[in-house]
């Protein structure tokens, strides 16, 4: 491949990131992209949001078989995550909940779970951060 060609390829790149950007630009000045200002206005209040998100419905018909209530198995092996949950292999990169190797029930165990790690994880950037 010639450097003129590798140059012509470029340029169209180029040409097509700036098109394919005005075109998503406009469309965002265009179409309507918040549904809470749309429904509470311009001068919403955090009170306002507030009651407009509890006040939202939330229909539960039936519980799912527990097959589907299972926490699908795979992500990052406990050997890999030091106990402060960063990557070993990747220093300052930290994981918890769902991005670690485990297996449980869905609902509370899954949840406190991940609450557990990302307190534990935050904790570990938090010590990370002071050591400097």
């Amino acid at each position: 491949m010639s450097p003129a060609y590798i140059l012509k390829r470029f340029l169209l790149i180029g040409y097509t990131l700036f098109v394919v950007s005005l075109i998503v630009f406009a469309i965002t000045q265009i179409l309507p992209a918040d549904a809470a200002v749309m429904m509470l206005g311009e001068n919403a209040t955090p009170d306002a949001l507030a009651a407009l998100i509890k006040a939202a419905p939330l229909r539960l018909d039936a519980p799912m078989p527990i097959a589907r209530a299972i926490s699908t198995a795979g992500g990052i092996v406990s050997d890999e995550v030091d106990a402060g949950f960063m990557l070993k292999r990747l220093p300052g990169v930290f994981a918890a909940g769902e991005m670690l190797d485990w297996e449980a029930p869905t609902g509370g165990y899954l949840l406190q779970a991940s609450f557990a790690t990302g307190t534990a994880a935050a904790a570990g950037i938090d010590a990370w951060l002071a050591r400097g």
